[in-house]
């Protein structure tokens, strides 16, 4: 039988994708399930789980649907890879049970990451590309020697999310370098794991998988696994990797200087290079790309999609798809929104020193009061903040690089709409070209099983035959002016609130915060140590009292007290 289907699948953070492809004219098809992460009980409410088992679950029912809409059979797919969130963590024992497994959100290890960014923040910047934070293994590691003594003591792997879902398919334990490349253990230049690091930690070297560029064959799904996903035993499983390289990958970001929007739940901004880059600062992470031998230098405009369909759904709640709708909304609005400025859900995330999201609107109802359809104008600011944001984010990397953006890749869920693009053309003054596959993560996938089965030769072969994007959005010259003037004051704005609105409302959100999860750690099993805070920011009284119920507190507002502790006096 002509074996000339590819299949892959995304695990992204909000659900999971399978992409069917047809490798003879790269005709796709598609299915996807929606899935939350659960919270897991911890005094910092800021813990996440992931069910693994109902992970399983959606893969086999999106797989199934997407090979019956391709019109294919199992034994027509050739071969399948998988690409994954990063920063997603599963450790398994010698039998194959998990131990633990937490997504990409799970941030309760934040003390333990500020601790190891004292320590060792330079060294391992220089090393890995990456300044310490909550999400990396040094911390999660700390966490759990502290939380949970002895787990680590049977651990015999630990993958990342796609990495555990090739141990199902196929029993391979490997990762490939953009994976490897973000657990702050594997060198950035050396492409190797650091072991004496790992060891210093209390960790065993051996639990690390064996890493391999991705299109490797890692081998053949198994029978259970065949009949779950919908393929035969003799589709080949290929390695895939990171969901932002699979996205780069699936929107022909391939060459050095090429770079890339990833519009998804969150949207990193990427540089392709032929070599490491890395950030003296720490604001930006460098990274490996999926194509061997080539890295990525990676800044985040943070959580647009997220934001997107918060405001889509609070605009347009009987709207069937509300995130095309609000940017169909904004296209029928002119520049500058009619004086509103959005920064909601557009940023720069600064790696090093990272925050609660908080963003602002201004406006006045004074400039479209007489207007019948003012919606627009609200969609049409908040537009502009994401293109905004995505230009300083762009700009960010291109000046580390040494490079300008002759061209940008839009991909992802954001570039369902050509209002966005158009928009970013305009203030980036640079081509953005949109992905014509919406699952640009999922469909990178299916590149990497193409190059691992033998269906195209290498990744610049699969990506010319498979890759198709939409037109390309050129700036306008007639609109530069005020697309730079914009530009300009959405900065303005995006300054003054750093200055003193966005510390107050973070404040209040860690608040908020705070009281989910002393609500939730009303029932929790597990007790929290025995714990005191000098607390010197503003707090109001419910939130002290919320905060009281879980440590002694000694309230020194600096406001109050004029005075800011520092070196001995704090400690």
């Amino acid at each position: 039988m002509d074996r000339h289907f590819l299949m892959g699948i995304d695990l992204g953070s909000s659900g999971v994708r399978s992409v069917v492809v047809d490798a003879r004219d790269g005709c796709a098809a598609a299915a996807s399930r929606v899935w939350t992460f659960p919270r897991a009980e911890h005094p910092s409410g800021l813990g996440y789980d992931i069910d693994l088992d109902l992970t399983w679950a959606l893969v086999g029912e999106a797989c199934r649907e997407a090979v019956t809409s391709a019109g294919a059979s199992g034994e027509e797919i050739a071969g399948v890879a998988v690409s994954a969130i990063r920063l997603g963590t599963v450790i398994i024992d010698k039998q194959g049970n998990t131990l633990f497994a937490s997504p990409n959100r799970d941030a309760r290890a934040s003390a333990e990451g500020a601790e190891i960014a004292a320590e060792l923040g330079a060294e391992l910047l220089l090393e890995t590309g990456t300044w310490p934070s909550a999400l990396h293994l040094p911390a999660r590691f700390r966490l759990l020697q502290r939380d949970m003594p002895g787990l680590l003591d049977g651990a015999d792997c630990i993958f990342s999310l796609g990495d555990w879902l090739n141990f199902r398919l196929c029993g391979a334990r490997a990762t490939d370098h953009s994976q490897a490349g973000v657990t702050q253990l594997y060198g950035l230049a050396s492409r190797e794991w650091n072991r004496e690091r790992i060891a210093s930690l209390g960790i065993s070297p051996d639990i690390f998988p064996e890493v391999r560029d991705s299109g490797s064959v890692l081998g053949t799904v198994g029978g259970e696994a065949a009949a779950h996903i919908g393929v035969s035993i003799a589709t080949v499983v290929g390695l895939g990797g990171g969901d932002s390289q699979c996205s780069l990958l699936g929107a022909g970001a391939v060459h050095p200087g090429d770079f890339g929007c990833i519009g998804g739940t969150t949207v990193p901004v990427m540089v392709v290079s032929d070599r490491p880059l890395v950030d003296p600062q720490g604001r930006t992470w460098g990274g490996h790309h999926v194509v061997p031998g080539q890295y990525v230098l990676e800044s985040s405009a943070g959580i647009m999609g997220e934001t997107l369909t918060f405001m889509a759904r609070l605009l347009f709640p009987d709207a069937p798809e509300p995130e095309l709708r609000l940017l169909a909304e904004a296209s029928l609005s002119e520049y500058g929104a009619k004086g509103m400025v959005s920064t909601f859900g557009a940023d720069a995330t600064d790696f090093r020193n990272p925050g609660l999201p908080a963003g602002t609107i201004a406006l006045s109802h004074f400039t479209c009061s007489a207007d019948e359809h003012p919606r627009r104008y609200l969609c049409r600011a908040v537009v502009e903040g994401y293109a905004c944001a995505l230009r300083l984010n762009i700009d960010a990397v291109a000046e580390i690089a040494g490079v300008r953006p002759a061209a940008i890749y839009l991909s992802g869920g954001m570039s369902r709409s050509g209002v966005l693009a158009q928009v970013l053309a305009d203030i980036a003054h640079a081509a953005v070209t949109r992905a014509a596959e919406p699952s640009t993560s999922a469909l990178g996938a299916a590149i990497c099983a193409a190059v691992a089965s033998g269906l195209h030769a290498d990744f610049t072969a699969a990506t010319r035959a498979l890759v198709r994007n939409c037109d390309t959005a050129y700036p306008a010259t007639e609109v530069r002016q005020i697309a730079e003037q914009i530009y300009v004051q959405w900065l303005a704005l995006r300054g003054a609130a750093a200055g003193e609105f966005t510390p107050r409302l973070s404040d209040h959100f860690r608040a908020t915060l705070v009281g989910q999860a002393m609500a939730a750690g009303a029932s929790a099993t597990r007790q929290a140590p025995a714990q005191s805070a000098l607390v010197t920011a503003p707090f109001d009284p419910v939130s002290l009292a919320r905060l009281g119920r879980s440590v002694d507190i000694e309230y020194a507002s600096i406001r109050e007290t004029r005075k800011i502790l520092k070196g001995d006096d704090l400690v």
